[in-house]
């Protein structure tokens, strides 16, 4: 491989983007079956097709050769998709709202947002900001879908049920 070394962040933020996005696709075709409320199974078609055209994107991406085992979840997203899956009813509606809605959302718009400020490698940071309004806009449309089903409207950033603790 000739070119300058590929920065280790550049590589975390290509791995991390790539379980996220997997994690949600996941989650939003579980949505698309699972969920009987219209508006729920409409915002969770629109994060399967955009979301695996940006892991596509994503996957082409010269960094993204420096990835290991680039299409996996981390066992963390994937423990949430468990989870996720047992749920029915409003109450799948709900968490799937607020963690995969709301809260993943949050947590790529600030990993896109970094990207696009600090990435070393110019096709990720290009990337990155190219990819910021289409999940903002995901983001806009959970926290207004949040309202309707009763979730939370804001992520919290420490999940107690992905991290195993309490605080």
């Amino acid at each position: 491989m000739g070119g300058k070394a590929v920065s280790a962040s550049d590589v975390d933020f290509v791995s991390s983007a790539a379980s996220a996005g997997a994690l949600e696709v996941e989650a939003s075709r579980v949505a698309v079956e699972k969920t009987k409320t219209p508006t729920v199974r409409a915002f969770a078609q629109k994060v399967v097709d955009e979301r695996a055209k940006i892991g596509t994107e994503l996957r082409a991406l010269t960094v993204a050769k420096s990835v290991g085992n680039l299409g996996a979840m981390s066992p963390k997203d994937g423990d949430q998709l468990r989870r996720l899956k047992e749920l029915q009813g409003r109450e799948f509606d709900r968490e799937y709202v607020a963690q995969i809605g709301v809260a993943a959302h949050q947590d790529a718009v600030g990993a896109f947002q970094k990207a696009a400020d600090s990435a070393s490698d110019n096709q990720v940071k290009t990337f990155a900001q190219a990819k910021l309004p289409v999940l903002r806009d995901h983001l806009k449309d959970a926290q207004q879908l949040a309202k309707e089903v009763g979730a939370p409207a804001a992520g919290s950033k420490s999940d107690p049920l992905a991290t195993g603790s309490t605080k």
